[in-house]
């Protein structure tokens, strides 16, 4: 065999190593509709309450529309991936939130007229239906 072949040879078998190696690792990522099952999931098991002090659409973030409250002095920040128009209109800055663990809504109470409730529902099966 000559050089040439022999070269050939060598940079065929690392292609081939090259390619089983990145078929394992794909086939050994999760698919994106668990991912986004597993995030739903994650969604309803949280459980949180308070006062949203502020609000901003993330860009960086799949334009994600994030809130932060505070409750017996502590923040902290959810973020929701809502399809609407304004989603400023339904949490805004001095408004009450409750997440309830196990519930699919979230229960808003607007500061301009705190006898009012919003409530925004969500559903982990349109994940199972694409």
């Amino acid at each position: 065999m000559n050089a040439a072949k022999i070269r050939f040879v060598i940079y065929a078998i690392i292609l081939i190593i090259i390619s089983i190696l990145i078929y394992q690792w794909f086939s050994n990522q999760p698919s994106v509709k668990k991912r986004q099952m597993e995030y739903c999931e994650k969604k309803i098991n949280e459980n949180f309450q308070g006062k949203v002090i502020s609000t901003y659409v993330d860009y960086f973030n799949k334009q994600a529309f994030v809130f932060e409250i505070l409750y017996h002095g502590d923040t902290s920040k959810h973020y929701l991936h809502i399809k609407t128009p304004d989603t400023k209109k339904y949490i805004s800055k001095g408004d009450s939130i409750i997440k309830i663990k196990g519930e699919s809504k979230y229960n808003i109470y607007k500061s301009s007229n705190p006898d009012s409730l919003i409530v925004l529902s969500f559903d982990c099966s349109y994940w199972d239906k694409k």
